[in-house]
């Protein structure tokens, strides 16, 4: 879970305007892979944000288009394997620097120790 919530950070952190899309999705997957959890990756980490859950433009090791200010996209990294998996998604607009985020909420891994 750690390792999806880094590549969250990853991925929007690279997302800015004049970027390539490819080449985000590209660092974010080099990332996982380099953790060991490639084989969990299935599919880019992120996608538009308009009236479906998950709709064009998507970003993928193949996208072909640039990032430009003002677009809208859901981070969504999705790691499974077998009969378990999980997904952090959130938020951005693109901005010539940072993106802007659009929710407040902590991003974090919360470990519960039942006594």
């Amino acid at each position: 879970m750690q390792v999806g919530l880094d590549a969250m950070k990853l991925t929007i952190d690279n997302m800015r305007a004049g970027t390539l899309a490819s080449e985000v999705a590209k660092k974010t997957h080099g990332f996982i892979r380099e953790q060991g959890y490639g084989h969990t990756i299935l599919y880019g980490p992120a996608h538009g944000c308009g009236q479906m859950e998950c709709e064009f433009p998507f970003l993928e090791t193949s996208s072909k288009y640039t990032l430009e200010e003002n677009m809208v996209f859901m981070i969504d990294v999705f790691l499974a394997e077998k009969d378990m998996g999980f997904r952090w998604e959130d938020g951005v607009i693109i901005r010539s620097g940072a993106p802007e985020e659009l929710s407040s909420y902590k991003r974090q891994l919360n470990i519960l120790e039942v006594k």
